[in-house]
């Protein structure tokens, strides 16, 4: 009985969850649902669109900063490699910025 305790334990044993989540990345090209770009006359008809596809698509953290960058390194058993978190936050990073940047006119684009 003491064995199959213990195999039913081991069997049962689950890694422990990462509390950082990505969304999914639902839209292939953001102009189709924003009808306007940005052209410094805009801004609160412009704002009012982006902001709502960045909250329906679980992206507006990384605009408002409270989705942090996590290490772009870990160490596990003794071993330093690049941290998966790190290669998926950037990989959303830079789609919002992508985003944004497929909003501008190329005069407001040209600012940045």
């Amino acid at each position: 009985m003491a064995e199959s305790s213990s195999v039913r334990s081991a069997s049962t044993h689950t890694p422990p969850t990462n509390s950082f989540s990505l969304p999914s990345l639902p839209i292939t090209n953001i102009t189709n649902f924003i009808s306007i770009k940005l052209d410094g006359s805009n801004y609160l008809l412009w704002k009012d669109q982006f902001e709502d596809i960045l909250i329906t698509t679980d992206l507006i953290g990384y605009v408002e900063g409270k989705i942090k960058e996590p290490a772009k390194f870990v160490t596990i058993d003794g071993v330093e490699s690049i941290n998966p978190e790190y290669v998926s936050w950037r990989k959303f990073d830079r789609f919002v910025k992508s985003c944004l940047k497929a909003t501008l006119t190329e005069s407001v684009a040209a600012q940045f």
